[in-house]
């Protein structure tokens, strides 16, 4: 049919999880391995996004989406060099602010945690604490059945923050962090997931910080939405079809899938990845049926909710009063605030920008008003934390709500719910027939960041070349079997001409032996016994030949 086509395996997702399980393949099959990629949106990346804004020299490019690596994140560190890019450290010096209830009541500090408190500076490193020592719990087991677990799984992250909190200013803390490494409110997460993303990460402090090793310590100078762009180049992009989203994965061939696209395209193949956030997945339709597990798990991660900006600016005023660009904002009501937290935003050519996120229940408020409300109210708040520079320095302010992104949904990660790990959690990387489970989701180190996704997508594509090498070896094996039956065939064959030569010539040589005898016998006036009185066939067929010791002839 003209529009089927057969590869050896279909990648659904152009995402750094796809595209990571499609290199790794192309690296692991020499080029030789049939590799389609099938992204439903106009471009690779996924949850990597960058934008071309407005800046001090004219014109740069800047990530809107995922933007850090870190030093214990060896594996993007390592597809970074092999795809020629090159990374710098997050500006962090300087003092750091935060905005404490009112515009009354800004803070410098440095370090992690902003100045509320003796108390609850205590309270705080005590929670801090408890959690390494309950994730490092979470981390040394592959089962989430054991009653602990299970009933941490039982408790959302705000349920074990009322316990263990003792001020609100503590409390605060906790929210604005699930706000933007989450993307959602804490009483919207298990405790479990919360404390499996940190022994991810190997504690919950490598995924605040920007110091060496932790989440925000690098960004890439060729921002970090390149690096799945070259790897579509790698990978060939006639082998990468944007636009093309998927409705349909039949598995009841026992030989080969099928993969459906809205454009009628069907793309049968032997291994099918899908790297694509979990609910997505539940939006595709799957012959036979998913297991009933996978969907429930997918319904309970949904995305989070994070509104990511830049403000670009004519100089880097904080840097020059002596701020880090990085500030925190902690209120009661949170609701119509506005960004739970920024950064220093300038770029590797020096356009100075500050980068923020507006997350979870702010998220979701903001998203109902327009660019141009959003843009007055960032501005406001870092006015108050910066001064008039804020918005008299304006270049251009930008904003992606990332809830509007079709296909993707939100950012930046799905965050499992209450009962989802304990009960499903056996089916997040459990393949499904011939299809295997990527995205950052069901990644084992990091979740949730690009570390995560690469090792999510190179696990599914081990899958696939194991699968691959066992059915090649399986089939030498049957070819070497089958090639053992027709040697031993042939072996046979010969043995039996062989033996059948052997017994034609004794039979000559016993006719001979009879011949002889018979003329013997003759010429002496002798007749055998066995002869006497009878006319044979045999007999008659023996005395008739004799003429050949005359004639020459053939006895036989």
């Amino acid at each position: 049919m003209m529009n089927e086509t057969t590869c050896d395996v279909v990648v659904i997702g152009g995402g750094l999880s796809g595209l990571s399980a499609a290199y790794k393949l192309y690296k692991e099959f020499n080029g030789k391995f049939k590799i389609v990629v099938l992204e439903a949106r106009d471009q690779v990346g996924g949850r990597l996004k960058n934008e071309t804004l407005p800046a001090a020299s004219g014109y740069d490019v800047w990530d809107v989406g995922g933007q850090w690596v870190c030093q214990s994140q060896q594996r993007v560190l390592r597809l970074l060099e092999e795809m020629k890019m090159e990374t710098f450290n997050q500006y962090t010096e300087g003092e750091n602010l935060v905005f404490c209830k009112h515009a009354d009541d800004i803070r410098k500090y440095k370090g992690l945690i902003p100045p509320v408190g003796v108390f609850n500076l205590i309270n705080y490193s005590l929670i801090e604490r408890k959690i390494n020592k309950m994730s490092a719990e979470v981390g040394k087991t592959d089962s989430f059945k054991n009653p602990q677990l299970a009933k941490w799984d039982s408790m959302t992250l705000q349920s074990f923050s009322d316990q263990n909190s003792y001020s609100d200013g503590v409390s605060s803390l906790f929210s604005c962090m699930t706000r933007v490494v989450f993307g959602c409110e804490p009483s919207q997460i298990s405790l479990l997931f919360f404390l499996y993303v940190c022994a991810s990460a190997n504690g919950v402090t490598k995924l605040l910080e920007t110091v060496e090793g932790s989440a925000q310590e690098l960004r890439v100078k060729e921002t970090a939405a390149e690096l799945p762009k070259r790897l579509a180049r790698i990978i060939g992009l006639q082998n990468v079809h944007c636009n093309s989203p998927v409705t349909l994965i039949d598995q009841t061939n026992e030989e080969h899938g099928v993969v459906h696209t809205t454009d009628g395209r069907k793309w049968k193949s032997k291994h099918i990845i899908a790297a694509i956030p979990p609910q997505l997945i539940n939006q595709i339709n799957f012959i036979p049926s998913l297991p009933h597990d996978k969907f429930q798990l997918n319904i309970r991660m949904p995305m989070g909710h994070l509104i990511k900006f830049i403000a670009t600016y004519k100089t880097a005023f904080w840097k020059e009063n002596s701020f880090s660009g990085e500030s925190t904002v902690l209120t009661e009501q949170f609701t119509k605030e506005t960004f739970c937290c920024t950064f220093d935003g300038t770029t590797s050519r020096e356009n100075p920008a500050i980068v923020g996120f507006i997350g979870g229940e702010n998220a979701t408020y903001w998203s109902q008003q327009t660019v141009l409300d959003r843009e007055h109210a960032v501005i406001n708040r870092l006015t108050s934390l910066y001064g008039t520079q804020a918005s008299t320095e304006l270049i251009y302010y930008y904003d992606l709500d990332w809830s509007t992104q079709e296909y993707v949904g939100g950012c930046p990660v799905a965050a499992a719910q209450t009962g989802a790990f304990s009960y499903f959690h056996n089916a997040l990387r459990r393949p499904f027939i011939r299809t295997h489970w990527a995205g950052t989701e069901t990644s084992q180190e990091w979740t949730g960041y690009m570390e995560g996704a690469i090792e999510a997508g190179e696990r599914a594509a081990e899958e696939v070349a194991t699968s691959e090498k066992m059915k090649k070896g399986k089939k030498q094996s049957e070819q070497k079997i089958k090639k053992s039956t027709v040697d031993e065939t042939e072996w046979k064959v010969s043995a039996k001409k062989a033996s059948g030569r052997k017994w034609s010539h004794y039979l000559v040589g016993a006719s001979l032996l009879v011949a002889a005898t018979l003329v013997t016998c003759k010429k002496l006036g002798y007749t055998p016994p066995c002869l006497m009185g009878t006319k044979t066939k045999w007999s008659t067929f023996w005395l008739n030949k004799m003429a050949f010791l005359k004639d020459g002839s053939n006895l036989l």
